[in-house]
């Protein structure tokens, strides 16, 4: 027999739900006077920089969000500079509902005839039953045993779940388990589906040892921006009975920005749309940034309405902002430029008269963009220049470049943040043979070398000294007597010998622990192989070339000759200085020209070389030395006898 209900106990029921009236209305005014006009800045995307993407809410007084938004009524603040979106785009991604049941033996009451726990399943699976399948939305289910579902967007089987859970309640107990790991859960952001989270925290009365944590999940729920919403299953006069409870609990609710309910049985359960459908959307504004410096930057979004500005909060951004780096894709060492076969002076050219420079560009901040403009440098000075794509090759017009030279070669490119960079410098040397020449001109250039004017001065003074005495002697057989033409002349007595005659040539300052060496014996541009004696006078301007017990190649070409002789009358390999038991060996290696030693062809089994000698490879005049010569032989004066 039920004992019939005493006059009191009525009393404290109807007190504790006008208290829970009450707060349920302050409860209202806070979430009402939350629902101000508002923009949330959720996130900033810089995949795409210098394309910025921003993920942000309007919402009006009411609280409702704001689906028309146009872009001539937003703005973008760069560092406080304003900044004109590309377009705004409203998003639907939908919403991450996460729904958290905490057993315990308060989910177990009846009221007209059916638990809580059946009013509370019965109310869920209604809403799942009326979303679509596949929804939006990802589904989310936990209990105290843990995870149920994860972020599924089937509702039925959120539905299937609920119809056949059949939990133990009496042996149930409330913990932070669920809402600990549906905090973790809505703060792992899916790339893929960027749902904003939103929580549903049903529980039994919690125990007082929990509730010290509570307001550290409390906290922790504000800075992760997700509203928890907590439906307190308990009796009506939980507010009088558990009372720091029920405000912790409360205080959970209305700081997270989610709302309280506490449910017995009889109260009229809330349709969650409501305060889903905010939650479902989104706009993305992109806009070109025109940072241009690495660091941290503040990006704010402000609307206008009806010329009223709304800011959000600022959101700070990270970036990496560095120029762009050009690199040229194999440049080459030389640039061989040729004439064309003619020996009309008017139609000679030569070729090749541009040459294109490939390179490519790599952004080292992994942020590629446009290029603004691409330039090539040649010994510092402007050369060419492309404003438009594609940006892959500059051309070098070759044109006045007519001698053999050698420049340094860089690349310079411009984004269109106007950051700059710049390539490494590569040496390059622009070769450029003589023009050719007739047969008549080659034959008189042959002639008039400065090599052989020399020669050509000797062979004239000889032979107008022998045409001299040639005459004199003819002069001076007619005028003598008849008898002292016929009388027997006397054999001139032998000459003294002995007397030195000096060497053509002195002996320059050696390089140190050489054998023998060259001396370069033009006046033009020294080669690279020659150098300088470090102990000699700083005013001498004579270059050697030591040579030592190993053979030595001379020619023009520098990946084939030992000593590098960069002149057109050179062959690649000319001729080759054999180390020997007498001494160092010139070799001829087949030359067209031909090898000369001391002004006389060298023979095909070649010579070996003397202090003083003179090469002539070409037009390159070079003399051999040894640092100790031997003294030259002494000249014998033979007697003379008059043929007269």
């Amino acid at each position: 027999m039920i004992p019939p209900r005493l006059p009191g106990r009525k009393i404290a029921t109807l007190i504790s739900l006008i208290y829970a009236g009450l707060l349920l209305q302050g409860v209202d005014a806070v979430t009402h006077a939350q629902a101000a006009e508002r923009v949330l800045l959720r996130r900033v995307e810089s995949t795409h920089f210098p394309t910025l993407s921003l993920y942000f809410e309007v919402y009006n007084a009411e609280g409702q969000f704001l689906t028309n938004l146009q872009s001539e009524a937003l703005q973008i603040l760069e560092d406080d500079q304003p900044r004109s979106p590309l377009g705004v785009t409203l998003l639907n991604p939908g919403a991450h509902i996460i729904l958290v049941l905490n057993y315990g033996p308060e989910w177990s009451v009846g009221y007209a005839q059916r638990s809580r726990f059946q009013y509370l399943r019965q109310h869920w699976l209604a809403w799942a039953q009326a979303q679509p399948s596949p929804t939006p939305d990802r589904l989310s289910l936990i209990t105290n045993s843990g995870l149920q579902l994860v972020r599924n967007n089937d509702p039925a089987r959120w539905a299937d779940w609920l119809e056949t859970a059949r939990p133990d309640l009496q042996r149930e107990t409330a913990s932070l388990n669920g809402l600990t790991r549906a905090l973790d859960l809505a703060s792992s952001i899916d790339p893929t589906n960027p749902q904003r989270p939103i929580i549903f925290f049903l529980t039994a009365p919690l125990p007082g040892s929990a509730l010290p944590a509570l307001a550290d999940l409390r906290q922790r729920a504000q800075n992760q921006g997700v509203p928890v919403h907590v439906w307190l299953v308990a009796n009506a006069r939980a507010p009088t009975r558990l009372p720091q409870n029920y405000a912790a609990l409360n205080d959970l609710a209305t700081q997270s920005g989610g709302q309280f309910l506490l449910f017995s049985g009889p109260e009229a359960l809330p349709d969650p749309e409501p305060l889903l459908q905010p939650l479902r959307y989104g706009y993305r504004a992109t806009y070109t940034s025109a940072l241009t410096t690495s660091g941290s930057h503040e990006l704010v979004v402000r609307v206008i309405q009806n010329g009223v500005p709304l800011d959000s909060e600022p959101l700070t951004v990270d970036l990496t902002i560095l120029p762009p780096n050009p690199i040229l894709l194999a440049p080459p060492a030389e640039i061989a430029r040729t004439w064309h076969d003619s020996t009309d002076q008017l139609a000679r050219r030569l070729s090749p008269s541009t040459y294109a420079f490939a390179f490519i560009t790599e952004f080292p901040d992994q942020h590629p963009r446009p290029l603004r403009a691409a330039r090539l440098f040649v010994n510092d000075s402007l050369v060419a220049e492309r404003l438009s794509a594609p940006f892959e090759t500059l051309e070098w017009s070759l044109e006045d470049i007519t001698t053999s030279e050698r420049f340094r070669i860089r690349v310079e490119v411009e984004d269109s943040l106007g950051l700059k960079g710049q390539s490494r410098e590569w040496p390059l040397e622009v070769i450029v043979p003589e023009p050719p020449r007739s047969l008549p001109e080659q034959a008189w250039a042959r002639l008039t070398t400065p090599q052989v004017l020399p020669l050509w001065a000797v062979l004239m003074s000889a032979a107008t000294l022998g045409l001299i005495l040639w005459r004199w002697r003819a002069y001076r057989r007619l005028t003598q007597p008849l008898y002292a033409r016929l009388a027997p002349r006397k054999v001139k007595e032998t000459l003294p010998s002995g007397r030195p005659i000096p060497g053509p040539f002195p002996t320059a300052a050696p390089p140190q622990g050489a054998p023998a060496w060259l001396v370069w014996l033009r006046s033009d541009e020294v080669p690279f192989d020659f150098i300088q004696d470090a102990s000699a006078d700083p005013e001498d301007e004579r270059r050697f070339f030591a040579l030592s017990q190993a053979e030595v190649t001379l020619g023009s070409d520098p990946r084939r000759a030992t000593l590098h002789l960069p002149h057109p009358s050179v062959e690649s390999v000319h001729a080759r200085i054999i180390p020997g038991p007498e001494g160092f060996k010139l070799v001829d290696a087949g030359s067209i020209a031909g090898t000369w030693l001391n002004a006389a062809p060298l023979p095909p089994e070649g010579t070996w070389l003397s202090h003083g000698d003179i090469l002539h490879l070409g037009s390159v005049a070079l003399r051999f030395e040894f640092p100790h010569p031997s003294p030259p032989p002494h000249p014998l004066l033979l007697p003379y006898e008059d043929a007269a």
